[in-house]
């Protein structure tokens, strides 16, 4: 059975890739020598751009030191630029071994198969790509909202006129974003305002590109491993059910020959007869030899699964440390800010939209990291579920291993300092409201 005919598509990631090959970050270098210079330049373009964009942040709050709630604006945007920008480099450096996780999802033991698990795989696969596109429209859509409530009031008012006397006419200017450019420029006249508003607009739709595309990416990749142990606890639990059904397939085998009866005894020397102390149902040869083959199949499938996490974490975890200690001190200058401006004021919206998706990413990372834990320790409660009583103690032995082994769960770490889990998603917005309430009795004494 094909993919086509199974429906689903070749390329789980193909959304997520495509955009940031779009941005200039390929996961898969173009053949053509031609598309390969044309990408780095397009790439050094929009890296200079970036990287010149984050100087203009660090110089705004140079020239506004004095004046806390401007310093704490431009942190909060420089706090997540600064986790994006090092989110790129780390992506650029485990590019290999973030596309060798790619490649090894798309192929092998990996890919659904209707005779070891059913129709259910294919719709495990089809409905974890589903997610994994539903995520990034959700990005998309905050980021979206995020730069309207930001660029639209400013459009208009960005820049007034106020005239003083009939010869003097004072003009007020206004961005969207607190950036100041490292030299001296006069803002008020045109066409120096409006590069600088077209500037400002155009870099942070393109850090807000990096950050929905690179994301979903890295969510992606969490759900299709819970996708896979899925797969794995359905087909563990359906074993014996296959092994019955591959003897029944089999002609060389007897209907009468499916289950057989053993009979325990036991000699009793006093009475000098036998005791029968317990029947069980075993299997036939033929179902054993079936088992057999099925369990040392998954016990592989198993292990590579448990490889790939391994992978994972040892790949990303500097990642993820630079993601979520970002995402902390967004989070704490993102609600001060919030409780400076008016409810319901554009500012307000913008800021809201802003720490929302900031927290959304942050809970997005956890859950799916708690469910990767509680997913590989499901895996042995299908083993033990199984009906491994009929099954002779080799298939035992190789079910109670697999059991042993899901007593550690799968885990996801941020720099092996802490687990990736709801329990880390709490500590983080309880850490977060805490520093928040810090900033606001700072700031009552200041105005005292």
């Amino acid at each position: 059975m094909t993919r086509r005919e199974m429906n689903y598509p070749k390329n789980y990631f193909h959304k997520p890739l495509r955009n940031l090959a779009l941005c200039g970050l390929w996961l898969y270098e173009p053949k053509k020598m031609n598309y390969k210079i044309l990408h780095y330049l397009w790439f050094i373009i929009l890296a200079t751009c970036a990287c010149f964009y984050l100087l203009t942040e660090y110089t705004h709050i140079i020239k506004h030191l004095h004046e806390m709630q401007e310093v704490t604006l431009a942190l909060c945007y420089i706090f997540c630029h600064s986790m994006i920008f090092g989110k790129i480099v780390i992506f650029i450096i485990k590019k290999g071994k973030i596309s060798k996780m790619v490649k090894l999802l798309e192929s092998g033991p990996f890919l659904p198969n209707v005779a070891r698990g059913g129709p259910e795989e294919i719709d495990i696969i089809r409905r974890t790509i589903h997610l994994t596109n539903v995520q990034l429209k959700i990005f998309g859509a905050v980021i979206v909202v995020m730069m309207t409530t930001g660029v639209l009031p400013y459009l208009k008012n960005g820049r007034t006129f106020n005239e003083i006397s009939p010869n003097i006419t004072q003009v007020i200017v206004k961005f969207p974003y607190p950036s100041t450019l490292p030299f001296e420029v006069d803002y008020t006249a045109s066409p120096c305002y409006e590069l600088m508003f077209t500037f400002q607009v155009f870099s942070m739709n393109l850090y807000g590109w990096y950050f929905s595309n690179i994301d979903a990416l890295i969510i992606g990749l969490m759900m299709h491993i819970i996708a896979q142990f899925k797969i794995l606890v359905s087909a563990i639990e359906n074993v014996t059910k296959r092994a019955e059904n591959m003897a029944a397939h089999d002609k060389s085998s007897a209907l009468s020959q499916v289950i057989k009866k053993i009979t325990f005894i036991k000699y009793n020397i006093d009475c000098d007869n036998f005791i029968i102390i317990e029947r069980v149902e075993t299997y036939s040869e033929t179902i054993m030899a079936n088992l057999k083959k099925c369990i040392n199949e998954y016990a592989y499938y198993h292990q590579e699964v448990i490889n790939l996490v391994d992978d994972m974490e040892k790949s990303l975890n500097f990642l993820f440390l630079i993601q979520f200690i970002g995402c902390l001190l967004t989070i704490v200058v993102g609600l001060y800010q919030i409780s400076l401006v008016p409810f319901g004021s554009s500012s307000f919206t913008n800021m809201a939209s802003f720490s929302f998706a900031i927290t959304f990413e942050v809970f997005m990372h956890c859950i799916y990291g708690d469910e990767i834990s509680f997913y590989s320790a499901e895996v042995g409660k299908a083993a033990y579920n199984c009906e491994w009583i009929k099954a002779d103690d080799r298939i035992r032995k190789n079910l109670l291993l697999m059991t042993l082994r899901c007593q550690r769960k799968c885990f996801l770490t941020f720099g092996k300092f802490s687990k990736i889990n709801l329990v880390l998603f709490l500590s983080i917005m309880r850490g977060a409201f805490s520093y928040f309430t810090f900033l606001q009795k700072m700031n009552e004494e200041l105005n005292m």
